[in-house]
């Protein structure tokens, strides 16, 4: 059973901005979980269908609902059936699963159904009927995606990569979103300022409230034209703003200050104000 949402069916299948069906839905309601070590996900679900005809062939155990997922660099592949009533516990070994996740809802044949129809078919396919084979799909949602990066549970910094460059003159600095870090080439006097600035807690947020916080903003555009990018560090910011619940088309210097945790309320406390 293979997954393609541009596939075109030889039968019709319940799926959004494609009108196989005059009227319906499938609707699923998916939310995930991880422990802080990444080695267990926890992924719950429920469904509703409106499609008479789908919900019987289900309740007949002709076909199921159920949740594919795939994981592009670890191989992993596997289709979790869902409960017909309230919410389905999915457990998966972290291990299994690392960057990019896609889950996809689906409705598939479990047996061969003969003579498949439905009073809601588009009027094109009202008065036919279709022979299914065992893992045709009937019906599909729009894929969900999320990132599973270790990088993820570190600070914002560990995906940058700081870089001397030796034709670099004065201050200057520049970046790249081409590797898997984000790559900040910087001059060597300014290489060896920010390693003087590492070793003062005060000196290092003033280092990320300027170059770093600059940097990820870059970033945050970048993604916000390029929302496929796949890359470590894309990945990772991904998942962060998954797990703070950030929307990425926020702007971006919103999303920088709540994925470095409000830096300049630190810089304000640790600098500008003395302690009490």
């Amino acid at each position: 059973m293979r997954f393609d949402s541009q596939v075109i069916y030889p039968h019709p299948v319940l799926r959004p901005d494609v009108e196989d069906y005059e009227d319906g839905d499938f609707q699923v309601i998916i939310s995930y979980a991880t422990t802080a070590d990444l080695l267990n996900v926890e992924i719950t679900a429920s469904y509703d269908i409106s499609i008479a005809e789908l919900e019987a062939y289900i309740t007949a155990n002709q076909a199921c609902a159920g949740l594919l997922i795939n994981c592009r660099d670890t191989f992993y592949r596997k289709i979790f059936p869902l409960n017909s009533e309230g919410d389905t516990l999915i457990q998966i070994d972290g291990g299994q699963l690392h960057g990019e996740i896609m889950i996809v809802p689906i409705i598939y044949a479990k047996e061969k159904i003969e003579g498949f129809a439905s009073d809601d078919f588009a009027a094109e396919f009202k008065a036919l009927t279709f022979d299914l084979e065992p893992g045709d799909f009937l019906a599909h949602e729009i894929p969900m995606f999320f990132y599973l990066e270790r990088e993820a549970f570190q600070p914002v910094e560990s995906i940058f990569n700081l870089l001397t460059d030796t034709e670099m003159s004065g201050y200057e600095w520049a970046v790249s979103l081409d590797e898997e870090q984000i790559e900040i080439r910087v001059s060597e006097a300014l290489s060896e300022a920010i390693q003087i600035a590492r070793n003062s807690n005060q000196n290092l947020l003033v280092l990320t409230n300027s170059l770093y916080f600059s940097v990820l903003q870059s970033a945050i555009e970048f993604l916000r034209q390029e929302p496929d990018k796949d890359t470590k560090w894309a990945n990772v910011i991904k998942q962060k703003c998954q797990t703070k619940g950030i929307d990425l088309k926020e702007e971006p210097h919103i999303i920088a200050q709540r994925l470095f945790d409000h830096p300049i309320e630190k810089l304000a406390k640790a600098v500008f104000v003395a302690e009490e």
